[in-house]
């Protein structure tokens, strides 16, 4: 999606091309700075120093700026009832003054900059992940026609939940994988079942009678059938070999199981789920609404057929938001049938 040149902080490799700050390489070196700001807006703070310290991070720069992807954090979607720190409503005027238009992921979050901040030059694009692989969506109507078979993958945000626990506990039961990209608790229970010691039974499961699920299937379930991945070419790759079907609370999880051209089922669990999803077209549940569904039934909830019916759309509005900050983006030819 970026070209090859692109540097990224975190890699550090832009350290071996000179000497001194980030900030100072990217005014040297670079023509603009892309930043990333997920869940940077958070409703109802009351602490705004995280938005200043950012504001004058980003003062630094003196080379074009581009948003990808500014999402916000709120318990309510009910805007009467949401407030910013006058900080972050600064810091959005900021933005909108340095890096207008702003890529926002989805219709709340650009209700909120409008109605909140007076920020009115905003595009909704949904995730930039989404437009990274184009190929895959041909690859995702040749597995939705003719399906190969795989495992089905799970991953969860907040284990504490009866409803999610209970979907770890499916997964623990069945042949399924779970996919974690956080929990220091389940990766402990991973390193104590490949190496043969005590098991650490992560604290949630401990809750669950030994009559729903055995110790021996929570160790198998750990030990095999446990995936953590350091880098998105790994577990893209993984997923086109092994998986058939993917599901959870987690966006991104999710989002390389489509980019690997398989279906996946978004369970939605806040207003930063639900945009995206809402925007994306992408086939979603919410929470409650897994009640009663087997991991037999899943697939069946995942429909494409929005999705594919908006996706050039979608592509295009994102190819006008890159060249909108004059960002090379070649529009891809998505080949659908």
């Amino acid at each position: 999606m970026l070209p090859d040149n692109a540097v990224e902080f975190f890699t550090g490799d832009w350290r071996l091309l000179a000497d001194g700050s980030f900030a100072e390489f990217v005014n040297k070196r670079c023509d603009g700075l892309i930043v990333t700001m997920a869940n940077t807006i958070r409703t109802n703070d009351e602490d705004g120093s995280l938005y200043s310290r950012f504001q004058r991070m980003l003062e630094q720069y003196t080379v074009p700026l581009t948003v990808f992807g500014l999402g916000s954090r709120s318990a309510t979607e009910d805007l009467d009832q949401i407030s910013l720190t006058p900080e972050a409503v600064e810091l959005l005027q900021y933005l909108e003054d340095r890096a207008a238009p702003i890529g926002v992921r989805g219709e709340f979050t650009a209700k909120l900059l409008r109605l909140k901040a007076g920020v009115e030059d905003v595009v909704i694009t949904g995730c930039p992940s989404f437009y990274s692989e184009p190929d895959a969506f041909q690859r995702l109507q040749r597995q939705l026609r003719n399906p190969e078979p795989g495992v089905t993958t799970f991953s969860g945000t907040q284990f504490k939940r009866h409803e999610e626990l209970t979907w770890l506990v499916n997964i623990a039961k069945s042949d399924g994988y779970l996919i974690e990209p956080v929990s220091r608790f389940h990766h402990r229970a991973h390193l104590t079942a490949i190496k043969g010691k005590p098991f650490a039974v992560p604290p949630h499961l401990r809750k669950v009678p030994a009559s729903e699920v055995s110790s021996a299937q929570l160790v198998d379930l750990f030990k095999n059938r446990y995936r953590l991945f350091h880098n998105p070419d790994d577990w893209i790759d993984f997923n086109k070999k092994v998986v058939a079907f993917g599901f959870g609370t987690r966006f991104h999880v999710n989002m390389a199981t489509l980019l690997a051209g398989k279906p996946a089922l978004w369970v939605t669990h806040d207003s930063r789920t639900r945009e995206l999803v809402d925007f994306l077209n992408l086939p979603s549940v919410s929470l409650a609404e897994l009640e009663g569904q087997t991991l037999k039934d899943l697939p069946n909830l995942a429909a494409y057929d929005s999705m594919f019916e908006r996706l050039e759309d979608r592509f295009d509005n994102w190819a006008n938001y890159m060249e909108a900050h004059d960002l090379p983006y070649r529009r891809p030819d998505l080949k659908l049938s």
